[in-house]
């Protein structure tokens, strides 16, 4: 096999710097929605756009569909907690394959179950391991079993362990990065960033998709707000049910709050959205899939968010693509990406601080409005001709270029409104004009497209194989003569 220029001969003799086959195990994956699937299927994309051969390991599930390089393997039980399954990591099948394929690197997306087999196949086969942190694994235990089983303690240790088979580890954010290092004393030279890619389409809705939106649920002449998220406990989605009863006090206006999603808990939620008196308020609309939910958040003004167990929080960025700034309670993950007043507001986990938030958010829309007339239908965002040098850099990079733009419509009027007279007019006073904040949403969101994650993932798995070769050849010097 000819290499690449400057190209590092990898397992079997494959290259490292061209064509690589990755393997990419989890858990859970579709058709369960959910941010791990979904991070999961965006890298695979990703990679494969770069011209790489993926595998998605993932279990079995009764209502799955064909897909193409996606190795469906065994589950225990086909449904356990939260309504996932429960994989069999041990199913034969899966060492057959690793045995008949050569595979360049396994990126693994949990430290457990499947993570087991993955740290077994990657001794077994010299191959290169890699993982991606994505769930505070003892905030999900926490919530599912009321506070009565605690792992802050059990699950640094856990980690620490299972790390240490692993030839590097990826981050979602900043602030998981530094739950790995502090707190699981990772060496930081073995971790990195990687956060999850926005897919392009999500840049690409026009206004006409939004108002499409906002017409099926009735908010043509209101502010829409919306959020994202599974129906379960551990998204705090009641927190947010019970700030919107205090922000329709405090708000004293028609408004229209749509909760995407579906899960264990949503039959419980809408019966406590009727007890606070929001059914004219709050729409449950279920599941919507992922490929249709892009025109959601450009309809949307504003994207509230309360969940404390996120390590990135995928529909914020989302959110971003769709220029709707960011309303949420201050958590690691999301505070790696809502920068406080200028893309979005960040709070405490207290309904009336939060309740007071989203109503100032409100306030200063309308007040936005009615101070610039010429705008009042309309605000601007990023059109679909995003500078995409940035995309083939890190994304942590700040765009160089200066964007087009088109308009993002804000439908609902305000004329002849006037804005609570309250200390909500000093916390909006605070913050930058919702439009600004709009821009800003958007211009964060560009960082994260799908293709820039794909370019730095490569890049990592490059330097992590080439230094599996060269730890090799210093291993076989090392040995004793004879």
């Amino acid at each position: 096999m000819a290499l690449a220029k400057d190209g590092v001969r990898g397992r079997n003799g494959r290259k490292v710097c061209g064509k690589m086959r990755i393997a990419l195990m989890t858990n859970n994956y579709k058709p369960i929605v959910a941010g791990v699937p979904v991070s999961i299927e965006r890298l695979a994309r990703g990679l494969e756009e770069l011209g790489h051969e993926v595998t998605v390991f993932a279990p079995t599930y009764r209502e799955q569909q064909d897909m193409e390089n996606v190795f469906r393997y065994s589950t225990f039980l086909k449904r356990f907690i939260g309504g996932i399954v429960l994989p069999n990591p041990f199913d034969a099948r899966i060492e057959r394959e690793f045995r008949e394929h050569s595979y360049d690197i396994i990126h693994v997306h949990h430290p457990m179950l499947i993570g087991r087999m993955a740290v077994h196949l990657s001794r077994k086969y010299h191959i290169p391991l890699v993982f991606t942190y994505h769930t505070r694994y003892e905030q999900y235990v926490r919530s599912y079993t009321k506070g009565i089983v605690r792992m802050e303690r059990f699950m640094p240790l856990y980690l620490r362990s299972f790390m240490r088979h692993c030839s590097f580890v990826f981050a979602p954010t900043e602030g998981m990065r530094k739950y790995l290092t502090d707190t699981c004393n990772i060496q930081p030279e073995k971790t990195g960033i990687l956060p999850t890619g926005i897919e392009k389409k999500n840049f690409d809705i026009g206004p006409e998709e939004g108002r499409r939106i906002r017409r099926q649920y009735g908010a043509e002449n209101m502010p829409f707000l919306l959020t994202v998220s599974r129906m379960a406990n551990e998204k705090n989605v009641r927190f947010l049910l019970d700030s919107l009863a205090r922000v329709k006090e405090l708000y004293g206006k028609p408004f229209r709050m749509l909760m995407v999603g579906d899960g264990p808990d949503r039959e419980g939620l809408e019966r406590r959205s009727r007890e606070l008196g929001l059914e004219d308020t709050v729409i449950f609309a279920g599941t919507v899939r992922n490929e249709e939910i892009a025109p959601y958040f450009k309809a949307a003004d504003a994207f509230l968010f309360a969940s404390k167990t996120e390590t990135q929080g995928i529909v914020v960025l989302e959110a971003f693509a769709g220029a709707a700034p960011v309303i949420a309670v201050r958590a690691s993950g999301v505070e790696d990406l809502v920068d406080d007043g200028v893309n979005g507001i960040l709070t405490e986990e207290d309904t009336q601080e939060y309740a007071q938030a989203v109503t100032g958010y409100l306030v200063g829309m309308e007040r936005d409005t009615q101070e610039y007339p010429a705008e009042a239908e309309k605000r601007s965002v990023h059109s679909n001709s995003t500078c995409m040098k940035c995309c083939a850099a890190e994304t942590d990079t700040a765009c160089e270029e200066t964007q087009g733009c088109d308009d993002k419509e804000t439908v609902w009027k305000t004329e002849g409104r006037k804005s609570p007279d309250n200390v909500l007019e000093n916390r909006a006073d605070r913050k930058l004009p919702y439009r600004e904040m709009a821009d800003n949403a958007y211009q964060k969101g560009t960082l994260y497209r799908e293709e820039a994650v794909a370019l730095k993932a490569v890049h990592y798995y490059n330097s992590v194989i080439a230094e599996n070769v060269t730890q090799k050849k210093r291993n076989i010097r090392l040995l004793p003569a004879g």
